[in-house]
């Protein structure tokens, strides 16, 4: 496990949690599921949580795989995730599927807020 972040993150702006796993040969579907159901109840319902985005590989020869959690601030991930919040937090019966993880923080940039607060500004401008 990857804790690659030695800053703490600015209070006060929402922030993206990227979890990036490398499933092992055979548990990519396994894997997926664990992802969409286990790793969702991990964060769900939780103070300051505000979504969720699960991706798989673009092809076949790939094997890594995404969770990338939204929370309102650097508060709400350290509350969720405690003191090891820069490290990634396996539930039970992930160790067994990957190979490698690692976790990653983001700030949204004012951009991103924007666009969250006005989905059709995005849709305007030829985006998703």
């Amino acid at each position: 496990m990857s804790t690659n972040e030695p800053c703490d993150l600015r209070p006060s702006v929402p922030i993206i949690r990227v979890f990036r796993a490398r499933a092992r040969q055979g548990c990519e579907r396994a894997l997926a599921d664990k992802l969409a159901t286990s790793s969702v109840e991990v964060v769900k319902g939780q103070p300051g949580f505000l979504g969720y985005l699960v991706a798989g590989p673009a092809n076949e020869s790939q094997h890594e795989f995404i969770f990338a959690s939204i929370w309102a601030d650097a508060e709400a991930i350290k509350s969720r995730f405690g003191q090891e919040w820069r490290a990634s937090l396996l539930p039970p019966g992930y160790a067994e599927l990957i190979e490698e993880c690692s976790v990653a923080h983001y700030h949204l940039t004012e951009q991103s807020i924007a666009a969250r607060r006005d989905p059709t500004e995005a849709e305007s401008r030829g985006g998703v």
